[in-house]
């Protein structure tokens, strides 16, 4: 069952925390079916029982894949479902602005901040899609406004959004071993706004088809990016979507429409070779346009 969580409570439990250490001021928010929320205040929240004002919890997205991972195991199916996000999301809702969420299962420990922008359901959730926060923070904006008012009036941080399939790890110059694909809300808005008005919002809902069944992958090495671009015909109108690797983290760039039948006829395309002897490889189609 949930644990609430009850302001300045006080608990006190061994490896939990990604260090492995205590947290003095942490609370519990869900103790289930092997998941662990915990609640980490992020002022005067330092490790070791010592209160510094100095010190304070971080975010580590770097475990963010694992932990889906994990709980879309088939041992874990049986004891923990959708629901057990559910149920964090409504104990996280309580919580003052600005504390971290901890979750933990098994031994993968995952850091986030929490707000309604993303709740932790959705994230977890199978499929890639644009919060619908996100979309609806977007219309509410005058158009016209700029990216620093934007910036200033929306959250910055990053949020995972979706995963990139396994078979298209490939194709970067260095290969991800996180899978998961982030970006802040305040960039994905500017973006829209002020760069590619005309993708409409039913396009953003539909990642998890352009990442699945792209109908191109074309690798962008200029100026040293480590870039894929997958092209997706939705609704009769060609999209590109572009992801990009900064080691570890894979960031989501842009979704806009193509201008051509065939876009960006001078960079290679790629598509996986079909496995042989349990290896696969990678092939380069450079023909011409």
């Amino acid at each position: 069952g949930t644990a609430g969580f009850a302001r300045g409570r006080v608990a006190r439990r061994r490896d939990f925390s990604p260090r492995g250490r205590e947290h003095p001021l942490a609370a519990p928010l869900f103790l289930h079916g092997g998941l662990e929320a915990w609640a980490l205040p992020t002022l005067r929240g330092a490790h070791n029982g010592h209160a510094d004002s100095q010190r304070e919890p971080t975010a580590d997205f770097a475990n963010f894949g694992r932990l889906r991972a994990a709980c879309h195991r088939q041992d874990c199916q049986s004891v923990l479902r959708m629901e057990s996000f559910a149920l964090v999301d409504r104990q996280a809702s309580k919580l003052p602005p600005g504390w971290l969420i901890l979750l933990k299962l098994k031994y993968v420990c995952f850091v986030t901040p929490w707000d309604l922008s993303c709740p932790l359901s959705v994230a977890m959730a199978v499929g890639a899609a644009i919060p619908e926060r996100w979309l609806a923070d977007k219309a509410a904006l005058t158009p016209g406004v700029t990216k620093a008012e934007i910036y200033h009036t929306l959250p910055t941080r990053h949020r995972p959004i979706g995963e990139l399939p396994a078979t298209l790890a490939p194709a970067f110059k260095t290969p991800p071993t996180d899978l998961t694909i982030f970006v802040g809300e305040a960039y994905f808005v500017d973006h829209c706004l002020n760069h590619h008005p005309d993708v409409p919002d039913a396009v953003h809902r539909r990642l998890d088809e352009i990442l699945a069944t792209p109908e191109e992958v074309i690798l962008d090495r200029r100026e040293g990016r480590d870039a894929i671009i997958l092209s997706k015909t939705i609704d009769s109108r060609l999209y590109l979507l572009v992801i990009r690797h900064y080691p570890p983290q894979l960031v989501y760039k842009t979704l806009f429409p193509a201008d051509k039948a065939r876009p960006y006829p001078a960079l290679p395309r790629w598509k996986p070779d079909p496995p042989t002897k349990g290896t696969p490889s990678e092939s380069l189609d450079h023909a011409r346009p």
